[in-house]
């Protein structure tokens, strides 16, 4: 399957802080769609995010949820690690703000499956975003294209 999550810092308030406040731009490609949203977090609780999916590799049966609450113009983000099923693939829920109505209270929830190693390595990664330089990036399948580019588009 084709499907993809992909994380890029597109801005940080003080990069010499010792956790300054970060905005991420978080694409999600399906094969029934793509979404993408502006995400506003610390750079301890983005990389705290990543620290839990690296659990959830060793946790199959445990349901692990994460939710990043409205930030200013962003958006509540929720990730639901879900119980890997039978062949220890693990269900990943992603629940994202739709931006093209006119209440912007529509939400779309995307599902993509991840092994563990590979959630693992992308919890790694996550970590390594959170205090990167501005333009660093990630993404769960590194063997298709994500474009990432800075979320300036007024959202």
């Amino acid at each position: 399957m084709r499907c993809n999550i992909s994380f890029c810092k597109s801005w940080t308030d003080n990069e010499l802080a010792e956790n300054p406040w970060n905005e991420y731009g978080i694409e999600v490609l399906t094969k029934n769609g793509y979404m993408h949203q502006v995400l506003d977090a610390m750079a301890f609780d983005f990389s705290d995010f990543g620290q839990k999916m690296i659990d959830k590799s060793y946790l199959l049966d445990v349901v692990i949820e994460v939710e990043f609450p409205t930030i200013g113009s962003c958006a509540p983000i929720r990730f639901a690690f879900l119980s890997a099923n039978s062949r220890g693939i693990i269900p990943i829920e992603i629940d994202l703000q739709v931006y093209d109505n006119p209440d912007e209270n529509a939400r779309c929830r995307m599902r993509i499956e991840a092994e563990p190693g590979m959630l693992e390595r992308f919890g790694r990664a996550v970590q390594r975003v959170a205090f990167g330089e501005v333009g660093s990036a990630c993404r769960l399948n590194p063997g298709l294209p994500v474009k990432c580019a800075p979320m300036d588009d007024g959202f």
